[in-house]
């Protein structure tokens, strides 16, 4: 939740970043919140699944990541043509927001 909630937080102060000096940093700590997600994700599919259904789990979770995740950069291209660089950055923090919310719901149902 704080790797998706940092970087949410970036992508959003993105289109206010007009120099280059603070753009370095900030991509330096967004490279890092958004690498690291998929080992996230995938520690915490391995910790709420029991071994038997792991396989199908990870199965699922490939699928439901890569497939609507293959259309994002689609999605992004496009409001930043037809919008401007402001949309498509906004249009990623929205995204990172709704994971942090799925990602909240997900940790407490494993309670």
């Amino acid at each position: 939740m704080l790797t998706m909630g940092t970087a949410a937080i970036l992508w959003f102060l993105l289109t206010y970043i007009k120099h280059s000096y603070p753009l370095i940093p900030a991509l330096l700590v967004l490279g890092f919140a958004c690498q690291g997600v998929g080992g996230v994700i995938q520690a915490f599919v391995a910790e709420a699944t029991t071994l038997e259904n792991r396989d199908l789990i990870y199965g699922i979770y490939f699928t439901l990541a890569f497939t609507p995740g293959s259309l994002s950069p689609v999605i992004f291209g496009y409001l930043a043509d037809t919008s401007g660089f402001h949309a498509s950055f906004m249009y990623v923090t929205a995204v990172s927001l709704l994971a942090v919310l799925a990602s909240y719901f997900l940790k407490e149902q494993k309670k």
